[in-house]
Formats: structure tokens, sequence, C-alpha cells
């Protein structure tokens, strides 16, 4: 889901699909900006103001970001408290 987030506003303001056709130019009158980190898609205009392009996708971006680094943290501890706990995992069931 992060990944879909980040894609959905890094290409918001996507003018290489459709040249003159992208939201800023057709909707705004500005130029299309992207950001790759963190995720940022917006409007300039000549006057140096700014729109900013899918604010709900970069919302999304970041729960999602922040839920993945709670539960990579939350691996990390168990493995760190219990290093058994990883190589549990690997190991084949027991027969016998």
């Amino acid at each position: 889901m992060t990944a879909l987030a980040w894609l959905l506003v890094v290409t918001a303001d996507d003018t290489v699909k459709d040249p003159g056709e992208d939201p800023c130019t057709m909707r705004y009158g500005g130029v299309g900006v992207s950001e790759v980190f963190p995720p940022q898609a917006y409007c300039r205009y000549e006057g140096g103001g700014t729109h900013d392009l899918a604010t709900g996708a970069q919302f999304a971006f970041w729960v999602c970001f922040v839920v993945s680094l709670v539960l990579l943290t939350a691996g990390l501890w168990q493995v760190a408290r219990d290093p058994k706990t990883l190589l549990r995992q690997f190991r084949p069931p027991s027969t016998g």
C-alpha cells in the first residue's frame, strides 16, 4: 500500500503521458513538480504560488509508512529480546 500511495503522489503531475494535458497545465495554469521523498506533487505558478496535488494519497503514504516502521520495529525488538525466535521460524518441525 505504501508503494502504491507513493506512486500515486509522484505521478500526480505526470506530463510524460500527455504533454500539455497534465492537471497543472489544463486546470491550474502552472507547471507540475514532483519530489520523490518525501513524496509530494504540486503545481508551481510563475508568481511563486503552489497548489498541492494528491493530498489524500500523500496522507495514505505517510500512514502506511508509519505502520510499516512500527511493524518492522516490533519484529526487530522481538528478535533482539529472543534471537531463537528467528531461528524457530526457519527450522523444520521436528518429527518423532
